[in-house]
């Protein structure tokens, strides 16, 4: 028999993924492409762009380009937008579709360049070569956070775009241009923030993205701002053919480098092996977090899955972090034997108490389908929190043999970037009694927030499982 294991996806419509966008992908454009222009004038609200041509994105000499232009080295592009206020804008999302090199302005000052070398730009300037690795055809992210011209009414955004004479037959530029609004959290989710012991997030399935990708600039932002002190990946935290700037976050930024827990799905093994099914060959993401480096973490011989620990305010989490990417479909290769038996060999070393939070994290979705029944309720029942990735919808598992109001509470951990309702999961831990609330923060919102009863839940250590009743949690009443 079919065992049942899904109960529902929560579908919650986002309607303010960020600021309205000021400008759309396929948005009509003044553009200019039939020589050089002189002066930077042309970048001002003051330039007389009448005699220039008008018409939609893309544009580019074939492909999926709308409008076609003249096969110059650089083509000039200019368009007015309004907004009404810039309160709580905190940066500017650019989307981009481009082939070659950029400058982009914003009210005659520059904002960003891609691609291009330092200094002044002129009409003949090639564009620096693109990574071979990275695909052209895709639109790309750019998060401007430092101090820019954006003001209220009018605004002008001018692009000087540059080709090298080899891709002049391709697409070469669309834009979509957003404010990312960022408000304080409310008072809500301040206190729990202040009444936690401690707290840490669970993320999956990025895609390489870092803080260039608004949903990764959020989960970045709201991590910081609740300080937690740890962070639990799912995998696919990188993908071949794209950027992978995450990569670089894990290298530079202390808490990711210092506290961020990979897991080694799918995407790793496709970046650093052969394919997706190169069981394994991920392993390197370790490199990018020191992990073999840490006193607190014990990594397998098979250098993918390990055991770690982490200990706050008297309170010991354990970490079980397993291998199984979703290819081969064979769950007896890809989930193979001996992941299964270094699982209940690493839970009957634990001596669980009610200060011990055991959390397992595989990313193909509802592994614990694949283990026999001695041993799924011995996990179900020594466990606090198991995760799974893979479907980048966040949802509830209930497996069988497991009662939905105790024992651990299973989840789907969403996606970063990569969801109909990006998010991430976010876990308070609370004591006396040790137990924790686990909800699920949507990157769409402007900010963080309590979630509503039904979707964040309470979980006592040893004990049951409750729909978060915040009034009881805050001591509102």
């Amino acid at each position: 028999m079919k065992e049942k294991y899904f109960i529902s996806f929560i579908f919650l419509i986002s309607l303010n993924l960020l600021q309205a966008a000021y400008i759309n992908k396929n948005d009509v454009w003044k553009y200019y492409d039939y020589g050089m222009l002189s002066e930077k004038i042309w970048t001002q609200s003051t330039f007389n762009d009448s005699l220039w041509q008008s018409d939609k994105g893309p544009f580019g000499n074939g492909g999926k380009a709308a409008t076609m232009i003249n096969p110059n080295i650089t083509t000039y592009f200019r368009k007015i937008f309004e907004i009404s206020s810039t309160k709580n804008i905190n940066a500017l999302y650019f989307n981009i579709l481009l082939q070659g090199g950029a400058v982009i302005y914003l009210n005659g000052e520059e904002i960003l360049r891609i691609n291009m070398p330092r200094g002044k730009t002129r009409f003949c300037m090639l564009p620096i070569p693109a990574d071979p690795k990275i695909k052209q055809s895709r639109y790309l992210d750019y998060i401007i956070e430092a101090d820019f011209s954006l003001k209220e009414g009018k605004n002008i955004i001018a692009v000087e775009v540059h080709r090298d004479s080899s891709n002049m037959e391709n697409g070469c530029f669309d834009l979509k241009l957003s404010g990312v609004l960022l408000n304080d959290p409310p008072p809500g989710i301040k206190k729990l923030d202040k009444l936690c012991a401690f707290s840490f997030s669970i993320m999956s399935d990025n895609k390489g993205a870092g803080l260039e990708n608004i949903h990764m600039y959020k989960c970045d932002r709201w991590i910081k701002e609740a300080g937690d002190r740890f962070i639990l990946g799912l995998g696919d935290h990188v993908k071949d053919n794209r950027p992978n700037h995450f990569l670089t976050l894990l290298k530079t930024d202390s808490l990711w480098h210092n506290h961020f827990y990979p897991n080694v799905a799918d995407g790793e093994n496709e970046y650093w092996g052969k394919g997706q099914g190169d069981w394994g060959a991920g392993g390197p993401i370790f490199d990018y977090v020191n992990l073999a480096e840490r006193k607190n973490v014990v990594i397998r011989s098979d250098s993918c899955e390990y055991y770690a620990v982490e200990n706050h305010n008297g309170i010991t989490v354990h970490i079980i972090q397993l291998h199984y990417s979703d290819t081969p479909k064979n769950p007896q290769i890809a989930f193979n034997e001996s992941s299964r038996q270094y699982l209940m060999n690493t839970l009957d070393k634990i001596n669980k108490t009610d200060n011990d939070i055991i959390v397992v994290l595989a990313h193909t979705g509802a592994w614990v389908n694949q283990l026999n029944t001695a041993r799924r309720r011995k996990l179900i029942n020594k466990a606090d929190l198991i995760l799974g990735a893979t479907t980048h919808h966040y949802q509830r598992y209930i497996f069988k043999d497991a009662d939905p109001d105790s024992g651990a509470i299973a989840f789907n951990t969403g996606a970063v970037g990569n969801s109909a309702i990006n998010g991430f999961l976010q876990v308070h831990v609370l004591k006396n009694p040790t137990r924790f609330v686990i909800q699920y923060q949507q990157t769409a919102k402007s900010s963080r927030k309590l979630q509503k009863k039904g979707y964040a839940f309470l979980k006592y250590i040893n004990g049951r499982i409750f729909s978060a009743d915040w009034n009881k949690i805050l001591n509102l009443k």
